[in-house]
């Protein structure tokens, strides 16, 4: 029994002098018999096999999604759950395994918009056609569906995965995102850099302090925010943030430069908190007040509308024109390098490149002392 992705230009290439089963790897239990002068959908569930429609009158989607609603009305192993319970055991998950912020944002998201809706519900009775009513009650909000969307995509996959098998199958497959998401592509200027380089100088430490970091490093919001005395060695000037706070879940090891190293003699120590930024009165947690502090951030000049996370993008970009190469800019960003190396040099080349990423920073922060010097 052969196995292959099935797509339509597969499903219209198959050929058999007899007849032969070919099962999809995307979706399990579902395929197309080939014969001589025929094409035919099936769908297996445990020993029973069904036929779904032939090929081309039905479309290779349409069939998928028939496959789906086969299987769901013909599986076993599905365990009956109310949603908040399913909900609860799924938040639960997600603390474990996920940043806090992310673990923190999935269940807001959840409980807001989801949980007063289907609390009650069996969860493998709610439907797609509900779960789309919210979406579309939070549409006047084009970021709000959208994120509303991926959260519940993710909980019903979830749910749907052995060994808890609470849904037959998700029943947000075949749905799509309410709204096209926008790739940001907003760098600062040299000019922009030195508004915002002066505004943190005014506003000061904590938030001043960590847009310059930003700005320095490339690195994420949380993760500057969440950075930890015992992370940096001053030595070698090294900063390691751990697995459990990057996004990738990788652990991060990045060198800083002069620059930085001056900046982070001005951070208070505090005798209660390893944190170089804990919150107002409550030092045992991060900074976290973003909107507030970036609000009060007056730039003179004013810019074009910005986010700290374009801070990152100006980074990396910064980096480009300055012939660093992509591998090292990844590096820094830790990004897993797409640029320069192959698939099969990813198993083999387990370079650091620590080095190179050394001198990308002293170019960097020579260019930035040079912009600012002109400020000045």
């Amino acid at each position: 029994m052969p196995r292959i992705q099935l797509t339509d230009i597969a499903v219209r290439a198959l050929k058999a002098d007899g007849q032969t089963d070919y099962w999809d790897t995307k979706t399990p239990g579902f395929g197309v018999r080939v014969g001589k002068n025929s094409k035919t959908f099936v769908a297996k569930v445990g020993n029973h096999r069904f036929t779904i429609g032939s090929y081309p009158e039905l479309s290779l989607a349409d069939a998928r999604k028939k496959a789906l609603g086969i299987k769901a009305d013909n599986d076993p192993n599905a365990e009956s759950i109310k949603f908040e319970r399913a909900l609860a055991l799924y938040l639960e998950h997600s603390k474990a395994n996920k940043r806090p912020r992310v673990a923190s944002e999935r269940e807001r998201i959840l409980t807001k918009h989801f949980l007063p809706v289907f609390k009650g519900r069996n969860v493998d009775m709610i439907t797609d056609r509900e779960i789309g009513k919210v979406i579309d009650g939070l549409k006047p909000v084009r970021s709000a569906a959208n994120h509303a969307f991926k959260e519940a995509r993710t909980f019903f996959r979830w749910c749907a995965k052995p060994p808890r098998r609470f849904v037959r199958f998700a029943p947000t497959t075949g749905m799509e995102m309410p709204f096209k998401e926008k790739r940001r592509e907003r760098v600062l200027s040299d000019g922009e850099i030195e508004s915002v380089w002066g505004a943190t100088e005014r506003v000061g430490y904590p938030f001043g302090t960590i847009v310059r970091m930003l700005l320095l490093t490339g690195q994420r919001r949380s993760e500057i925010a969440n950075l930890q005395r015992p992370w940096i060695n001053e030595r070698e000037r090294l900063i390691t943030l751990p697995s459990w706070l990057t996004k990738n879940s990788v652990e991060h090891v990045f060198p800083y430069g002069d620059m930085f190293a001056e900046l982070l003699e001005t951070c208070p120590r505090f005798n209660d908190t390893l944190l170089l930024f804990p919150a107002d009165g409550r030092h045992e947690r991060p900074f976290s007040g973003w909107s507030k502090s970036k609000k009060r951030f007056e730039l003179q000049p004013p810019i074009r509308p910005w986010t700290l996370h374009d801070l990152r993008r100006t980074f990396s970009t910064k980096l480009g024109e300055l012939d660093v190469p992509q591998r090292v800019n990844d590096r820094l960003l830790n990004h897993i390098s797409q640029g320069e190396i192959t698939p099969l040099g990813k198993v083999y080349n387990l370079a650091n490149y620590l080095p190179q990423a050394r001198q990308a920073v002293s170019k960097y922060e020579a260019h930035l002392t040079h912009v600012l010097a002109r400020a000045a």
